[in-house]
């Protein structure tokens, strides 16, 4: 068998090295015309190698206008670590949200530019859910909450502590749910549900004073998406 040359081997393990990023790579010169991709690139943007090559990287980052790139190189120049968000778009018109990193290799020519995009799409979505799920927690009207298995509070809402009388969630969380409710009825809903069943319906409860307060309750099993149950999740709203 041949030896490889040198060349032939620094070249070899170029190819290994960019094509084992998890990330897509895309490699231009200075002014960003495309030197060559790595496959994971090709698969992001739905383009080839020899189909992007020469092209500005702006045909699939449509934000790197001549005044950001005129940015980056300023920042790179100064070495400064350059980490951005851009919308990617593909081949069919579709846009991802990119998260690049921008470094400078000497490859081809001094000074050529390196990108490393990861797609965030999922984890963008993922958030936004996470956000209007939080947001609808915080603002409904019956009294919300969060336990483990350990039947600690790890979550309340402010309909929460304005209907037991909390100030602040810190006075909830991280106590057990039962040190705050001594209603066997509601401890028991809360033992359905973290043994895998829902449980709703009216309790009656002690409240200031020596009164007492009707609760229509929910209680559900929190569980991942496996089916394993982490927890228990409740809302109650105050009916009489």
């Amino acid at each position: 068998m041949a030896l490889l040359t040198p060349i032939q081997n620094h070249k070899s393990l170029y190819r290994q090295l960019v094509e084992g990023f998890y990330d897509a790579l895309l490699v231009t010169d200075p002014n960003g015309h495309l030197l060559d991709i790595n496959s994971r690139a090709a698969a992001f943007f739905q383009r080839s190698a020899e189909e992007l090559r020469d092209q500005h990287i702006s045909v699939v980052m449509p934000g790197l206008t001549p005044g950001v790139f005129e940015r980056i190189r300023a920042n790179l120049d100064s070495d400064r670590r350059i980490l951005i968000d851009l919308p990617c778009r593909c081949r069919d018109g579709s846009f991802f949200a990119g998260e690049v990193a921008v470094s400078q290799i000497d490859l081809m020519n001094k000074g050529d530019l390196v990108f490393c995009v990861r797609n965030v799409e999922r984890r963008r979505k993922q958030w936004q859910m996470f956000r209007s799920g939080s947001n609808a927690f915080n603002t409904q009207l019956s009294a919300g909450f969060v336990c483990d298995t350990e039947r600690v509070f790890r979550l309340v809402n402010p309909s929460f502590l304005a209907m037991f009388g909390f100030a602040a969630a810190d006075e909830v969380v991280g106590t057990r749910f039962d040190d705050v409710f001594a209603d066997e009825a509601l401890r028991g809903y809360f033992d359905a549900a973290l043994g895998g069943k829902p449980a709703e319906g009216q309790v009656t409860i002690e409240s200031g004073a020596g009164g007492s307060a009707v609760l229509e309750v929910r209680f559900e099993p929190d569980r991942q998406q496996t089916g394993k149950i982490f927890g228990v999740t409740g809302s109650m709203i105050q009916i009489g």
